[in-house]
Formats: structure tokens, C-alpha cells, sequence
């Protein structure tokens, strides 16, 4: 949807500019995404706003950027970002509680 594609770029974005350590910490994330994740945020811009290409291809740097991002949104299987999240966390491995 419109504001869930805003939400994820916004998020990409405050957290690839180095913003919400705190929520990085709080979950172990680690920082080596965090460019990748701003670059990310980028190119779905772009393709939402129509300046480039309109899809976004999901390499595994993007995926592993995307990864976290979606750790820290709340979602409870009712969007497809839900839907999105679910196949990343297959793929990649599911976070462990701590």
C-alpha cells in the first residue's frame, strides 16, 4: 500500500543515515546493513516517485538490508509487508529472542 511503502522508505532511511542506534542495539542488529539500507530506501524512492525504473530488484544485500527493517516493524500477518517478512525470515534465518 501507498503508506506502507512510505513507512519502509522513511524507516530505510532513518536508520541507513545512522539514526535509531538505540533500536539497533536493542536488538542486536548489528551495523554492516545500514549503508546498504539507505541505498535501499533510494532506489524504492525512486521507483515510488517514478524517476527511475519501477521495480526494485531484491539482491541479497538489499534482502539482508531489508531483513532487520522488518524485525523492528511490527506487523501481524495482515499486509503484505507481513507476507514479505515471513519469506525473508525463511530464507534468511528467523531471529532468535534474547
Amino acid at each position: 500500500s501507498e503508506a506502507q511503502t512510505r513507512a519502509l522508505i522513511a524507516k530505510a532511511e532513518k536508520y541507513g543515515s545512522g539514526n535509531g542506534l538505540a533500536d539497533i542495539d536493542k536488538y542486536q542488529l548489528g551495523t554492516a546493513w545500514l549503508p546498504i539500507a539507505l541505498k535501499l530506501a533510494q532506489a524504492i524512492r525512486d521507483a515510488h516517485v517514478g524517476t527511475k525504473d519501477d521495480t526494485v530488484t531484491l539482491d541479497d544485500a538489499h534482502a539482508r538490508a531489508l531483513k532487520p527493517l522488518l524485525q523492528m516493524t511490527p506487523t501481524f500477518g495482515l499486509t503484505g509487508i507481513s507476507d514479505l517478512r515471513e519469506r525473508l525470515f525463511n530464507d534468511l534465518g528467523r531471529p532468535t529472542p534474547r
